[in-house]
């Protein structure tokens, strides 16, 4: 299995960069409207009661239904090395996008599809300045 590492680094903006970088409209709209015009971050870490064939075989079962979810973007499939978390990132086209994907039966189905072993931590970032 190939290792990959993904730094994730969460700051406030006024922290991250100086006024230099976004130009003066970006700084005076509110959060919302940032999040919607650079995008909404979901990442969900678990442990599974499953063996872990089980669960690469419930991800590839459950690829071809998460291609058809209207504004995700891009979904991350991870593992932790230390703790063995499962670990989801979700990259949604707006916070909306997300809003209505957790109203869906295949958002509500995965603690049970995943057999998740206690309560699954989901953390949510707007995005603030992508890179590329």
């Amino acid at each position: 299995m190939k290792t990959i590492y993904i730094t994730l680094i969460c700051l406030l903006p006024t922290q991250l960069i100086g006024q230099a970088i976004f130009d003066g409209d970006f700084l005076n709209k509110s959060s919302m409207e940032k999040s919607a015009e650079i995008g909404f971050v979901q990442i969900v870490r678990f442990k599974s009661t499953l063996p872990d064939s089980i669960v690469f075989g419930v991800i590839e079962k459950r690829k071809v239904e998460f291609l058809k979810v209207p504004g995700l973007v891009q979904k991350y499939y991870l593992r932790d090395p230390k703790t063995m978390e499962f670990c989801g990132v979700y990259l949604w086209a707006s916070e909306q996008d997300f809003l209505e994907f957790k109203k869906t039966d295949l958002a509500k189905s995965s603690a049970q599809a995943y057999q998740i072993d206690g309560q699954a931590r989901v953390e949510l970032y707007h995005m603030i300045y992508p890179l590329r």
